[in-house]
């Protein structure tokens, strides 16, 4: 897999300080060319960049070209994955009811009618010109169907003497929160407001979730009774569609941990929160980020990174917790020195990246390490050699897209005193196909796997051996998700042994990691060497979402054995509307859409029928 990073400045040629590491994409400025730009994340954890399911590429940041030095705008530009960037827009403009917005956030979830929209949070001043009165935590939407911002809300009012840290607030950092959709079309914001228990000020972290029927409206995530202080918020979609959420929490505005609450969109309810960190009296434990990597049915992998600070020394620490022994592993301290607002971002073949702004030297760089199951021993610090005209790099944010690439975002400053924000693009190998099955051929061996859902994809190879020692040969290569090796005989007095393994290869030649191996003993199917896929337990139709709906749908089941699918809609007098679904299928999860664009509204029966399983749900289409 591809090492990583970064970034920047228009038509200057950079020099990696390690040549073995995979290529980025020749970085672009994101704002268009001016003078004070800012950057996208203001030192704080948070999603200033997010890639939909549409492979959108969307950045947002705090702008203060052209406006007086106390004053700033939020602006926003998107691109799709290997297009031109489109119009860079000011998004708070149309906000008269604020002032000086800043820190922003942004995510993307699906409307009753089908389409994406776009929310941006931000923190905003609501009162002028004292930075210190009172703020407010806002968000608004962008119809890509009818392409304007609208719909400005600010999830906390200003009554009660209550203020969010906003920008240019007296706290000098940790300001504001972030926004996720938790991957089923709901929205989590969460953010961090000064208040007050009794006499004692205290900083608290609230929340707000958003679902079809709107905003649930603001609570307070932690105790109403105790004075804490609370910062530097982060959260992040995890399996079952949970938030796992990270902060900083104090109890004396000193010593700061790093802890860690799911919420469960279920019970509605969080979690006992779970220390991850350990310092000591006067360390503090910041900025910390986490991802998920799902391991197989309620399983996953949580890997968290954090800033400790400690006199003037700044370390990045990382920690990793299994659901499925429910235990951490040791802290590892990544950078011992002079590492700064660390980030940290996963594949789903689980290689996990961090990357941080290096403050070893001046001007700053930005270095990272990447690390692989099942170890997760750290790979060499590399870094990004500085150009002539650019003083530093600084806070990256990475994420990535749900084929497997990284994207990331940052800050440049250069010898003009210019802040502006970069983007860049590494283009990972695929990841390794998944859900590999036999097919239970009587006379070869005969097996399928899901398709590769990378855009730059070409074909897969099949590799064959009858000793993994003795390295591999490869026999086919195709884009079809179904071989037969015709030159295998399975004979039961054959007393041979053969193994088989898939990869897939994208347009720029790079080879995904090998699937699950395959096993065949004496011409009989043994299944897996590794058992790594993911696999339902049980046969199930899952309702429809959104419902009701506006022309599309979406519709996920599953399948725990190969199967002949057969799903189909029905109106109520028992009439065929529409086939969707006709085929053979391996054990795994699927999903599909209705269009159901010519269709009048009314009543219908979504129907399953796999094997010997039929499963029903009725669904509304309301035009």
């Amino acid at each position: 897999m591809k090492a990583r990073f970064f970034v920047l400045v228009s038509a200057i040629a950079l020099v990696f300080c390690s040549g073995a590491l995979a290529a980025w994409t020749t970085p672009e400025a994101v704002n268009a060319p001016r003078v004070n730009v800012q950057n996208a994340r203001g030192g704080e954890p948070g999603w200033p960049i997010c890639v939909d399911d549409s492979l959108l590429i969307q950045v947002v940041w705090e702008d203060q070209s052209g406006l007086p030095l106390d004053v700033a705008e939020v602006h926003y530009r998107a691109k799709p994955l290997r297009g031109s960037w489109g119009t860079d827009v000011s998004v708070t403009s149309a906000d008269n009811n604020s002032s000086n917005p800043g820190h922003p956030s942004v995510t993307t979830y699906h409307t009753n009618q089908g389409y994406f929209k776009t929310l941006v949070a931000y923190a905003s001043q609501t009162f002028r010109p004292f930075q210190s009165e009172y703020s407010e935590y806002k968000r608004c939407t962008f119809n890509r169907e009818v392409p304007i911002w609208d719909d400005f809300f600010g999830f906390i009012s200003t009554e009660g003497g209550l203020h969010l840290l906003g920008p240019g607030s007296e706290s000098g950092g940790q300001k504001t929160g972030s926004v996720v959709d938790n991957g089923d079309n709901k929205t989590f914001a969460v953010w961090p407001y000064l208040d007050s228990v009794g006499n004692s000020a205290c900083r608290r972290l609230w929340y707000n979730i958003r679902d079809d029927n709107g905003w649930a409206g603001e609570a307070r995530i932690l105790d109403a009774d105790l004075a804490y202080w609370a910062q530097d918020v982060c959260p992040y979609p995890g399996p079952n569609n949970n938030i796992h959420l990270v902060y900083s929490y104090s109890t004396d505005d000193e010593t700061y941990d790093v802890y860690w609450t799911i919420y469960d969109f279920a019970s509605s309810q969080f979690s006992t929160p779970t220390q991850v960190s350990d310092v000591t009296q006067g360390i503090v434990a910041c900025v910390p980020y986490v991802v998920s990597v799902d391991k197989g049915g309620a399983d996953y992998l949580l890997h968290f990174v954090w800033q400790e600070i400690q006199g003037g020394l700044n370390r990045v620490i990382y920690r990793r917790y299994d659901s499925e022994t429910q235990s951490f592993s040791n802290q590892v301290t990544i950078v011992p020195y002079f590492g700064s607002l660390p980030c940290i971002a996963a594949t789903p073949d689980g290689d996990v990246y961090v990357a941080w702004e290096n403050r070893s030297s001046n001007p700053h760089v930005i270095s990272w390490k990447k690390a692989s199951p099942p170890g997760f021993s750290w790979s060499n610090t590399s870094s990004l050699s500085l150009p002539d005209g650019i003083d530093s790099l600084m806070a990256p944010v990475m994420v990535k897209d749900f084929v497997g690439n990284l994207h990331m975002v940052l800050a440049a400053f250069s010898d003009d005193y210019a802040w502006d924000v970069f983007y860049t693009f590494n283009e990972l190998p695929p990841v390794s196909p998944q859900n590999v099955a036999d097919l239970q051929d009587k006379d070869h061996p005969m097996f399928k796997w899901s398709p590769c859902k990378e855009p730059n994809f070409r074909h897969y190879h099949i590799y064959r051996t009858r000793d993994p020692r003795n390295g591999w040969s490869l026999v086919a290569s195709q884009t079809d998700t179904i071989f037969t090796d015709y030159m295998t005989f399975l004979d039961p007095d054959d007393r041979d042994i053969m193994y088989y393994h898939i990869k897939a290869e994208d347009q720029l030649d790079q080879e995904s990691l090998p699937s699950v191996q395959l096993e065949y003993h004496y011409g009989v199917y043994v299944g897996p060497k590794v058992v790594g896929e993911l696999l339902p337990m049980e046969y199930s139709l899952s309702q429809n979402h959104p419902n009701p709906f506006n022309a599309e749908t979406g519709i996920k089941y599953a399948l725990p054995t190969e199967s002949h699918v057969l799903l189909e809609i029905y109106d109520m007098l028992g009439k065929k509307v529409a086939t969707l679904v006709d085929e053979y299928s391996i054990p795994g999860y699927y999903q599909t859409t209705w269009r159901a664009y010519d269709v009048p509204s009314g009543v219908y029966l979504l129907r399953l029928q796999a094997g010997e399983f039929v499963e029903c749900r009725k669904v509304t289409l309301l035009k």
